[in-house]
């Protein structure tokens, strides 16, 4: 069985969580946008802007999980977690993340963003 690289798992984390940050940024956009603070345009046009820079680290994403023959099969979600099942190279793996650790790299991606 051929191992995989660190560079490898990260692409299918990211490729499964940078889907999860973009629905978490429109729920929240949304909910902006219905309420009654003040700066509510700015805070909006600056999660448009995060979003308009992921869907496109998402585009690369894609395109370079293809070039490296990487391909999620499916996705399950359990009540504690998210199974995925991936090819690599024509072997299949299967990655487990648990919810919490989800919740923790989607503040870390989402950080990682705004400092951009």
């Amino acid at each position: 069985m051929m191992s995989e690289t660190e560079e490898d798992l990260l692409l299918v984390k990211n490729c499964v969580e940078l889907p999860f940050l973009l629905n978490v940024i429109e729920h929240d956009r949304k909910k902006i946008l219905t309420s009654n603070i003040k700066f509510k345009e700015v805070y909006n046009l600056h999660l448009l802007k995060i979003q308009s820079q992921i869907l496109n680290d998402l585009k690369d994403l894609k395109m370079k999980m293809r070039n490296y023959m990487i391909f999620v099969i499916k996705k399950e979600e359990h009540h504690d977690r998210y199974i995925i099942k991936y090819k690599n190279k024509g072997y299949v793996h299967y990655m487990e993340l648990e919810r919490t650790k989800i919740k923790y790299d989607l503040i870390e991606l989402m950080n990682s963003y705004e400092q951009e």
